[in-house]
Formats: structure tokens, sequence, C-alpha cells
């Protein structure tokens, strides 16, 4: 059986290799429809910003990735089809979170952690939207035990 944790990595992986990403700052939210992605979030209260992004949406699915150097990715999933509106992020969900710093992920999921995707413009083309989540260790060694991600928004086109 596959974790979720590992799923979610071979998806951001793909996303990124098939969709390339932008660099470049994206401290503030970049001007609405020109094409630009933007992500940023605060990481167990420190700020991140993504300065790689790639984003996807085929299949009905959101797949929005971000990385920072060799920092912190971070990925979302979340369903398309249920269009704008809250997603949670836990048991029998379709939202999914994950952090990943080297080889260690914290992953908010299926059956792991909790938080919540916002979608608050869905378009065949863009979304928008904010999410937060608490997301425990793949890993049972790893330490700390959880990431805390708040505040987290994003402005991608696929």
């Amino acid at each position: 059986m596959v974790s979720t944790g590992r799923l979610m990595s071979v998806a951001a992986l793909a996303v990124a290799a098939a969709c390339g990403g932008d660099s470049g700052n994206a401290t503030a939210p970049k001007n609405p429809g020109t094409g630009n992605r933007t992500m940023w979030a605060r990481i167990d209260g420190a700020t991140w910003t993504a300065t790689n992004i790639a984003a996807s949406g085929a299949n009905g699915t959101l797949i929005v990735s971000g990385a920072r150097g060799t920092d912190a990715v971070v990925t979302i999933t979340a369903s398309l089809v249920q269009g704008t509106g809250t997603q949670a992020m836990g048991r029998n969900s379709v939202a999914l979170g994950s952090v990943t710093i080297g080889n260690t992920q914290w992953a908010a999921g299926n059956l792991l952690g909790s938080g919540s995707v916002t979608l608050t413009l869905v378009t065949a083309t863009r979304a928008v939207g904010t999410f937060a989540f608490t997301a425990p260790a793949v890993s049972a060694s790893t330490s700390p035990a959880t990431k805390t991600v708040t505040q987290g928004a994003f402005d991608v086109t696929f």
C-alpha cells in the first residue's frame, strides 16, 4: 500500500516536471489575470514564500506545489469538480496538504492530520485559494512530529 505522503510526493514531482514553474519573488499577490503564479504561507509561524511554483488542473483535481530553493516544498491538492468553497483535509477527504524538507515529509490528508483548502475562484485555467493544515510526520521517528501551516494562499494558472 502506498502512503499518502509518498503519493503526494510523486504527484508534486509529476506536476513540476510536466508544468515547469515560475521564478521570482512572490511575497505579495501579483496582478490577477496576468498568468503569474503565487504561493505563500506560514510554516510553524515562519513566513515562507514559494519562488518556484507548479500547478495542474487535470482530471478535476487541482495540484499546487511550491518550493523555495532547497527549503520547504508545500503541496496542496483539492477537487476542482466541487468548485468554490471549503474542502476539509482529514478522514475520507479529497483535499491534501504536505510539507517536504529534504527527505522528510509531513502530510495532512485522508488518514493523517487536519486542515482545509478554500477555493475562492476556479476557472478552466486558473485557481485562487487559501489553505491551512496541521500535518503529522509521515515517519514516526521524524522531529518535529508535526508541522503547522497557516495563512496559506495561492493564485495559479495551469
